[in-house]
Parts: C-alpha cells; structure tokens; sequence
C-alpha cells in the first residue's frame, strides 16, 4: 500500500477542529487555558501555511502541535464537566488524526 499525501481541505479541516477545542477551552477553562491555547493557535497558523508547501515543514509543524496538544491535555482538568469532558476527548481525536498524518509524510 502506498501513502497518499494528505490533501490540503484534510489538513485544513483538521486545524479548524483544533480550533475549535480552543474556543471552547477558552470558555471552560478561562485564563488557566489562555497559554497554552495561544501556543496551539500560533501553531495552528503555521500548519495551515505549511500544509501546501514542502512536507518536511509540515512534519515540524504537526511534531510542535502534538507536543502542545499533550501539554493540554495533561494542564487541563475536565472537573466533571460535561463540556470539558467532550473537549479534552475531541482533541484527543484530533491529534490522533494529525498523528495519522504525519505517518503519512514520513513515508
């Protein structure tokens, strides 16, 4: 089986699923999620920018988002909130989606 590149609405679809996850995380969570909210965004932008260029940047790109990715995850507490809950497991997701990704790139 051959991998495909991942085709750039793909790509672009997934960041705008993580973007979501910061608007809500903003919401939830408030200042305690301002930081690493704005790293991810600022992530988010080079991505979207890479995902039509050369694959190597892309691969950086997505290696930086799933290393913030998991420092939310482990800053971010759901507390029993239902909607804090359905977020923290949609970027769970998502990143799993951008890992997938990324195996393609590589081979």
């Amino acid at each position: 089986m051959i991998a495909a590149t991942p085709q750039p609405a793909h790509i672009h679809n997934l960041v705008l699923n993580i973007r979501s996850f910061d608007s809500i995380a903003r919401q939830v969570w408030g200042g305690d999620a301002a930081l690493v909210t704005l790293q991810i965004d600022t992530t988010l932008i080079r991505i979207d920018k890479a995902r039509r260029g050369p694959r190597a940047t892309l691969a950086r790109q997505i290696v930086a988002l799933e290393k913030q990715g998991q420092t939310a995850l482990r800053t971010l507490d759901p507390g029993g909130d239902a909607m804090a809950t359905d977020a923290i497991s949609a970027l769970r997701t998502s990143l799993a989606q951008f890992r997938a990704v990324l195996k393609t790139l590589r081979s």
